[in-house]
């Protein structure tokens, strides 16, 4: 697997099993069949495309908005990244890391120091519809 032959979801599973479960390039490469090089490439080229010129993370310099709608697509709605960042002129790349970004807070935030998990009894976790955020932002600014 290497360039392009890694899914959305690949590359996501990447990572994740790099940033929440602290495994090493060689760990993932072991556990998902490719070569330790192959996960050392693609894991550069998606942190490549999520940091700017100016150095400030890509997620930062979105709006509420338009970071849930792209979650909403893409996990949501099975959009291809590739796809669903057309239209904020976003790379394939570049989705991903901001989805992993929000995965990753979303993460933190629900679990005690260092040991993220990725659902929190409290949470309604996966059990609102597609979009149930846009009604509420389209409130939110017309007040």
């Amino acid at each position: 697997m290497s360039g392009g032959g890694w899914s959305d979801a690949e590359l996501l599973g990447l990572l994740w099993r790099r940033d929440a479960l602290r495994q090493t390039a060689a760990q993932v490469a072991l556990i998902v069949g490719a070569t330790r090089s192959a996960v050392c490439g693609a894991l550069h080229r998606l942190d490549q495309a999520v940091v700017g010129t100016s150095g400030a993370d890509l997620a930062d310099r979105l709006t509420d908005g338009q970071l849930l709608a792209l979650l909403d697509e893409v996990q949501g709605r099975g959009t291809a990244a590739d796809v669903a960042g057309r239209r904020l002129n976003l790379s394939r790349l570049q989705v991903l890391g901001v989805i992993h970004a929000v995965r990753m807070d979303l993460a933190r935030s629900n679990g005690p120091a260092g040991a993220p998990r990725a659902s929190h009894p409290g949470n309604r976790n996966g059990d609102l519809s597609l979009g149930w955020w846009a009604d509420g932002l389209a409130r939110r600014a017309a007040a």
